[in-house]
């Protein structure tokens, strides 16, 4: 993941010094090409560096365990580093989601017909189960009706 995590930065690294560049503005569609990934990459960015900042904080911490001789100091770096191991969990698992490849169609929506076709009173009550069906799983996922 670290090898994804570098690429990522490199990436955000080198979009963002084009975008500074003054030949970027000459050429409208590639500014809004790289400002999109641009934006794309920015929640990513946002955990790298809080994934940085834990591990930099946990290295302190262990520094101070091994070397200080006052034991609530030990005792309060032990709870902090139990605390910020919890949350770099967090935080590497929603990094593990967020570099999944994106599909073409996430952003897009989708309109679902449901009726009651030939069949008379018993189509209809299947089309009205159906679309019950379909709420609960919309609401369950929270996603618009």
């Amino acid at each position: 993941m670290n090898t994804q995590l570098d690429a990522v930065k490199k990436e955000y690294e080198a979009i963002t010094e084009q975008l500074s560049s003054p030949e970027i503005l000459k050429d409208a569609k590639k500014m809004a090409e790289l400002g999109k990934r641009q934006s794309e990459l920015q929640g990513l960015m946002t955990l790298i560096e809080k994934l940085e900042k834990i591990d930099y904080d946990m290295k302190n911490n262990a520094t101070m365990i091994n070397g200080d001789e006052d034991p609530e100091m030990k005792e309060m770096a032990i709870e902090e580093n139990i605390e910020l191991a919890q949350r770099k969990d967090e935080i590497e698992k929603e990094l593990e989601i967020m570099l999944l490849p994106k599909d073409p169609n996430d952003n897009k929506n989708i309109i679902v017909e449901i009726r009651g076709g030939a069949g008379g009173d018993e189509s209809s009550l299947f089309a009205a189960t159906l679309f019950r069906m379909y709420s609960k799983f919309a609401e369950k996922n929270n996603w618009q009706i």
